[in-house]
């Protein structure tokens, strides 16, 4: 007898997304949903099959209707943005977004004039190019999922067209020393974190994030969900050093403890004797989700008061260079989707390249006579 299934999608071993696979009139339906998260992807799923059964039996589709902005950010909150770990900065521009193009505003009526006197508005009341172009971002991704999961009318403008120029990032690297000075002023169950941070230049989100399924140490790698154009992102598979790869058997050094988020607070085999891992027993295997509070002070007591988590991953990336690897190894290692982005660094390789010609092209002195 054929095992009931208990839910409409299921995840293929190997793989981060959800699947579906049915029957309808005897044609074989099956596909990815692109997302990890169980809870969008049935609703995904349920779409997709509602439309084929449609299709079957001759349904014409429902017409798009219309919704305020109110209504969509409410429901994009409820269903999307308050789950994701930067949910208060999402809040802030949902926010912001209704102020200023206004509570009633249709989603079919929305036109790149009226972004474009958002973001002058927003630079108006003091903010950055990149805070405003954030809010427009949040809001492309609202006015998609209005289009492809709601059946809601929304105008598709082109907010590449309206993005306002940022100023360059900011670039900060640590020494060996200060990398060295950081992770041992840390308290200890923040510093495997620092230093699987330091080993593959994930971002903060991906390692706080970080789940046992993700890792493969007999391959040595480790596949996460990174940032993309697409509104659920995309894999990116990161090679683990020896290094990494000894400091997450460190962490879990039998099979069966390696299940669930790889970095828990109370953790013996990392020992801290912070208060928090010691006396806290309701915190004891729990998932440790954000260290901010003490890299913050770690920063400041190892005199590098200047620096931020991300730029960890900036630091990976000049190690890299200096250590000869070109751009595209670090584009690659660093999940960047474009080049472009990775062509921050270009300034290290030529830096790296003519030392290292200086270093092999240098003429011995000619001896004294």
């Amino acid at each position: 007898m054929a095992r009931r299934r208990n839910s409409i999608v299921r995840r293929r071993e190997g793989s981060l997304h959800w699947h579906y696979d049915w029957m309808i009139s005897g044609r074989r339906l099956r596909g990815s949903t692109g997302t990890s998260d169980k809870d969008r992807a049935i609703a995904i799923a349920i779409k997709i099959r509602q439309e084929a059964i449609d299709t079957v039996y001759g349904i014409a589709p429902q017409k798009p209707t219309e919704m305020t902005l109110r209504a969509a950010r409410l429901r994009y909150w409820e269903e999307h943005a308050k789950h994701l770990g930067s949910w208060k900065a999402a809040r802030s521009r949902l926010n912001q977004l209704e102020r200023l193009l206004g509570s009633d505003t249709l989603l079919s009526d929305i036109t790149q004039t009226s972004l474009k006197a958002f973001a002058h508005a927003r630079i108006a009341e003091g903010a950055a190019p990149a805070t405003a172009n954030r809010a427009l971002s949040t809001f492309r991704r609202l006015l998609r999922m209005a289009r492809e999961d709601w059946n809601v009318a929304a105008t598709s403008p082109r907010f590449g067209d309206v993005m306002m120029p940022e100023p360059p990032g900011r670039q900060v690297f640590l020494t060996y020393e200060e990398a060295d000075r950081l992770i041992h002023t840390i308290i200890p169950h923040a510093q495997p974190i620092v230093r699987l941070a330091l080993y593959t230049g994930l971002r903060r989100g991906n390692i706080n994030q970080l789940r046992w399924e993700q890792v493969d140490l007999d391959a040595g790698r480790l596949t996460v969900t990174v940032k993309h154009h697409h509104r659920e992102g995309k894999t990116h598979t990161v090679p683990l050093i020896p290094d990494a790869v000894e400091l997450l058997k460190s962490l879990a050094p039998s099979m069966k403890e390696r299940i669930g988020h790889v970095f828990k607070y109370g953790n013996v085999h990392v020992g801290c004797t912070c208060p928090t891992c010691q006396h806290r027993a309701d915190l004891a295997g729990r998932p440790i989700l954000d260290i901010k509070k003490s890299f913050n002070t770690a920063r400041k007591k190892a005199g590098l008061s200047h620096i931020k988590f991300h730029d960890l991953r900036h630091t990976v990336a000049s190690w890299l260079i200096q250590g000869g690897s070109p751009l595209n190894l670090v584009k690659d290692v660093l999940g960047h989707s474009d080049i472009r982005v990775t062509a921050r660094y270009a300034h290290l390789e030529t830096a790296a390249a003519a030392n290292a010609m200086a270093n092999a092209l240098s003429l011995p002195r000619s001896p004294e006579k």
